[in-house]
């Protein structure tokens, strides 16, 4: 039950499948225990739920808003044929075929697969888990890049355990030489996984994901304490980082750019734009009908990481032309792991 709080807490949405484990502890429970046993669980899950709504009832004045917009906009029965085609294909590419047959294993009604009811058990309820981890993913926006397979890891275990039992039981039934390929079917399938990694950018080269720290330093000297940086990709590192309020450009009204940033400057808080040079041509296909800001001028930094491509550029509205500043990429910048902004404490203890 505190296993399941604490990942309510970190996605909310995970909530039913809180659910359908303690429906399976009612269900299956021993005799009249089985009710003391759902009401613990019950009860621990309690903690996270309530921190959930409390936090989004605090910010966005709802326990069932978030910050990441309109529920209805988030999911959509539209968006299910999409990410089912995308998840599939991905599992495939990046954890071997071996992995959707460890799907296929947890619903297959074959009794030497699953020879006694205990294992029967098993399997329904890690079938019902992984069921429910995809029926919450299948209608959620769908991504384009294969990493978005971690909104599926609830259901990884029950993966693992389907793959197991396919390969051990299926293979065993051979017997020595039988386990023996169970055996390098697995080796094998860590052997293929691990070769894939570097290539689908698992171990980033350089600098990696201390960019974020090193942009958002840029950020922090570049720009006054009360500015507001409109961004995207960097919306949330930049408040933690520089300590810059920020706007996502992804919420703000196609027409009210200009009108924006003359009443932030009319407030005394200057606006920036920071963006990823893929997110340039959204930003101005967005802002196109702006007279003034809709057409993105020079910037006043071009932001290379070590041995990382793409381009972070951060624009002044009020000095159109510039002069672009591009520091040079440092090696191994540190600390690797840095403190949020205006944390002095932390600091002093950063590696």
């Amino acid at each position: 039950g505190l296993a399941a709080s604490m990942a309510i807490l970190i996605r909310p949405n995970l909530a039913p499948l809180a659910a359908v484990l303690g429906l399976w502890l009612l269900w299956h429970g021993d005799g009249e225990r089985r009710w003391r046993t759902a009401a613990v669980f019950a009860l621990a899950v309690v903690p996270g739920s309530l921190a959930v709504a409390w936090f989004q009832h605090t910010l966005y004045g709802s326990p069932f808003a978030s910050g990441y917009g309109n529920l209805g906009a988030l999911f959509s029965t539209t968006h299910v044929a999409t990410n089912l085609r995308q998840f599939g294909q991905w599992m495939i590419d990046t954890q071997t075929p071996l992995a959707a047959a460890g799907l296929a294993a947890l619903v297959a009604p074959i009794g030497w697969l699953w020879p006694d009811r205990a294992a029967w058990r098993a399997a329904v309820l890690l079938a019902l888990v992984t069921a429910t981890v995809w029926l919450l993913y299948l209608p959620y926006t769908p991504f384009d890049a294969w990493w978005f397979l971690r909104f599926l890891l609830p259901a990884w275990p029950a993966l693992a355990v389907g793959m197991a039992a396919l390969l051990l039981r299926g293979l065993g039934r051979a017997g020595r030489w039988g386990s023996g390929a169970a055996a390098l079917a697995i080796l094998a399938t860590g052997f293929v996984t691990a070769g894939r990694a570097p290539a689908l950018g698992v171990y980033l080269p350089g600098e990696g994901e201390r960019r974020y720290v090193s942009i958002a330093e840029h950020v922090a000297r570049l720009t006054p304490p009360n500015a507001v940086i409109i961004s995207g990709q960097h919306s949330g590192s930049i408040r933690y980082y520089a300590g810059r309020d920020t706007l996502r450009f992804e919420v703000l009204d196609e027409a009210w750019l200009d009108r924006a940033v003359a009443w932030l400057d009319a407030e005394g808080r200057p606006a920036y734009f920071l963006l990823e040079d893929w997110e340039l041509a959204r930003f101005e296909a967005r802002f196109s009908g702006q007279h003034t800001h809709g057409r993105l001028a020079a910037p006043v930094l071009a932001f290379r990481a070590h041995r990382v491509p793409g381009l972070a550029y951060l624009f002044d509205p009020r000095h159109r032309s510039g002069p672009t500043e591009q520091p040079a990429p440092v090696a191994d910048p540190r600390p690797r792991c840095a403190p949020p902004a205006g944390s002095p404490r932390l600091a002093a203890w950063a590696p």
